[in-house]
C-alpha cells in the first residue's frame, strides 16, 4: 500500500465527518452475518451506526434512547486524546475553508465510545459515525470482518506495532459510503495523531449539503 493510502486509512481515526443539514441516506449495507455471532464491538456498532446512516437527527435520536449521553471526556483515561484530536481535526478542516462538528458520546452500562462527526465544503458533506473501544489490546480479523461484510477490504495497512487498518467501499449498491476498521495497539507512535491507541469501527458518507 503506497503513502497516500495509508495516510487515506489513518485519516479516518480522526476524522472531520459530521452531521448538519444533510439530504436523506441510502438503506444501509446488507450484512453478511449477524453481528450478535461476532466481538461485542461489532455489535455495538451495528446498532448504532448503521440502522440510521447519514441522518444524524436519527441517529442522535437512537443514541439518547439506547441511553447514550455526551461524554465529559472523564470517562476514560484516553478519552479526552482522543476528543482533543477530533478538535485539531476541525481547526484544519476550517482552516482549509470547510465547516466541522462533532460529538462524542458514553453510555454508563457499555465500555465504548461513539463519535459523529461533519465536515462541510464546496457543497459537499462527510458524515461519520465510529465507534471506539479504547481498551482493546488486539485487533478483530480482517478475515472475520470480511466474512461479516461479505466482501473482501478495497485498502489495507499493516504495520506491526504501529497500525492495523483496513477500508471497504460499498459502491455501487452504497455508493459513497465506506467502512473502516483500524487497530492501534499500546505503544504505537500513531497514537500522536489519532489521540488514542485501542480499536475503531467507521461508517461514512458523502452527501451533498442541500442549498440554503
Amino acid at each position: 500500500m503506497g503513502v497516500a493510502t495509508s495516510r487515506r486509512i489513518v485519516r479516518i481515526a480522526v476524522p472531520a465527518l459530521g452531521c448538519v443539514g444533510l439530504v436523506a441516506a441510502a438503506s444501509p449495507p446488507a450484512l453478511a452475518q449477524d453481528a450478535a455471532a461476532l466481538p461485542p464491538l461489532v455489535a455495538t456498532f451495528t446498532s448504532v451506526c448503521v440502522p440510521a446512516s447519514g441522518d444524524i437527527e436519527a441517529t442522535r435520536a437512537l443514541l439518547g434512547d439506547a441511553g447514550w449521553v455526551t461524554a465529559t471526556g472523564e470517562e476514560a483515561t484516553e478519552l479526552p486524546g482522543l476528543m482533543a484530536a477530533l478538535d485539531v481535526a476541525g481547526l484544519d478542516v476550517q482552516g482549509q475553508g470547510g465547516t466541522y462538528e462533532d460529538e462524542t458520546y458514553a453510555h454508563p452500562g457499555q465500555p465504548y465510545f461513539v463519535t459523529l462527526s461533519v465536515v462541510s465544503r464546496e457543497g459537499m458533506s462527510l458524515l461519520s459515525c465510529q465507534v471506539y473501544d479504547l481498551d482493546a489490546t488486539e485487533a478483530i480479523s480482517q478475515e472475520l470482518l470480511s466474512d461479516w461484510l461479505g466482501a473482501d477490504p478495497n485498502g489495507e495497512l499493516d504495520q506491526p506495532g504501529l497500525v492495523t487498518a483496513q477500508i471497504w467501499d460499498f459502491a455501487p449498491e452504497f455508493p459513497m459510503q465506506s467502512l473502516s476498521h483500524m487497530f492501534i495497539p499500546v505503544g504505537s507512535r500513531q497514537n500522536a495523531d489519532t489521540g488514542f491507541t485501542g480499536e475503531m469501527l467507521s461508517l461514512s458518507r458523502f452527501m451533498q449539503t442541500p442549498a440554503e
